[in-house]
């Protein structure tokens, strides 16, 4: 049997946005909790389709977390994530 340790624990709320480092995750068969559980959409061709770093590489630049909601406490279904600018403003996903 192989072992191994874990040296961090990260999520990434938005779909392509930086993520967050945390201290526990809840994982199910599904993954981690509010890991990518969110996803910014733009319009292709007269139809939505996710945003992805690959066609709108500056959402690198833009970070999401959930700040007051304890990392082993998040479960599917998250509140919105809190989403922070390059320049440090925070807005709520519902912004």
């Amino acid at each position: 049997m192989t072992t191994g340790t874990v040296d961090a624990l990260y999520r990434w709320p938005v779909k392509s946005m930086a993520g967050e480092g945390v201290g526990a995750l809840c994982l199910d068969r599904n993954g981690a909790a509010g890991d990518r559980e969110h996803a910014v959409f733009d319009t292709f061709k007269n139809a939505p389709r996710r945003a992805t770093a690959r066609e709108t590489s500056r959402l690198l630049a833009w970070a999401a977390s959930y700040p007051g909601v304890a990392d082993d406490r998040l479960a599917r279904g998250a509140p919105g994530p809190q989403i922070t600018a390059p320049g440090g403003a925070t807005f709520a996903w519902s912004d």
